[in-house]
């Protein structure tokens, strides 16, 4: 009985995977960037396969991954960061919540994940701007997106869709264009019009929305399981991914003003695709 047991919390386990897949699959966000030409969502994906390999303890695998995708945004930085935290809590409640013991098992993997990421991510630089003669060096490579993406500022505030305009059900925000085709139509009157046949926007999704709830009931739970000698791993990830994916952008906007864009929410949305069946499978267990 409790093989099979087992078994069917596994199958169920399987089929809450199969409905985050589905619910980031099903995204606005995630159903424009993969539509156009841009390089956010391999981007994504390489921080999720890093993701994954990380927690799986394949540290070299999971650094190239993160170096890759380094290469393709350097947003993912907020990937790596929210990884690392997590595997610092994680090291300082096993090591009977003792930081020095915690930093000695924690700053190998950290070591490598940072070198090797950052490895891949300047010879990555090196092959494209040998092959295309863009800068002399990787490093003045950075040193140029570092200066670019420092003068993307802005003055009034209605210009760009701020940070909390993408959770905000009652003030949205202004869509931003991402890409619209449209095609000229005569009427019967023999009037041209011209009509949009594809309009790619970026706007905020009632998804989105399930990160209050979240935001407001996990650091109980949190409290609650560390209480009891647990370690809450699904809501420190969860807490540690928010932080770096979506609360990074707060002062970034409001005190540097920095433009930022719907798109930077794409992210997040992983994270907020597991927690949502993880949160329905808890709520389950408890009812069963």
């Amino acid at each position: 009985m409790q093989e099979i047991a087992g078994d069917d919390r596994r199958g169920f386990v399987r089929r809450l995977a199969y409905a985050a897949a589905l619910l980031f699959a099903l995204d606005v966000t995630s159903f424009n960037l993969s539509s156009i030409g841009i390089l956010d969502p391999p981007a994504l994906m390489f921080s999720l396969l890093f993701v994954y390999l990380l927690l799986e303890g394949r540290v070299i695998p999971a650094s190239i991954s993160m170096g890759l995708a380094l290469l393709c945004k350097l947003t993912s930085l907020t990937i790596l960061c929210a990884l690392l935290l997590f595997l610092l809590l994680k090291s300082f409640h096993e090591s009977g919540r003792v930081l020095l013991p915690a930093l000695r098992r924690w700053f190998p993997v950290a070591e490598r994940v940072a070198l090797i990421s950052a490895a891949i991510l300047v010879a990555g630089l090196a092959c494209f701007d040998y092959a295309y003669g863009v800068f002399n060096t990787p490093f003045e490579h950075l040193a140029f997106m570092y200066t670019y993406h420092s003068s993307l500022t802005f003055e009034a505030s209605e210009d760009v869709s701020l940070p909390l305009s993408w959770v905000n059900p009652f003030n949205p925000g202004v869509p931003e264009m991402y890409y619209l085709e449209s095609v000229e139509v005569r009427t019967a009157s023999g009037k041209l019009l011209r009509v949009g046949i594809i309009d790619y926007r970026g706007v905020q999704s009632p998804f989105w929305w399930m990160m209050w709830p979240a935001l407001a009931v996990y650091p109980i739970i949190c409290f609650l399981k560390l209480r009891r000698g647990e370690f809450p791993e699904v809501e420190a990830l969860f807490l540690c991914w928010i932080l770096f994916s979506y609360f990074v952008y707060l002062p970034i906007a409001y005190l540097v003003r920095r433009i930022v864009y719907f798109f930077y929410f794409y992210l997040t949305v992983p994270i907020l695709a597991i927690v949502t069946p993880y949160w329905l499978r808890e709520h389950r267990l408890i009812l069963a």
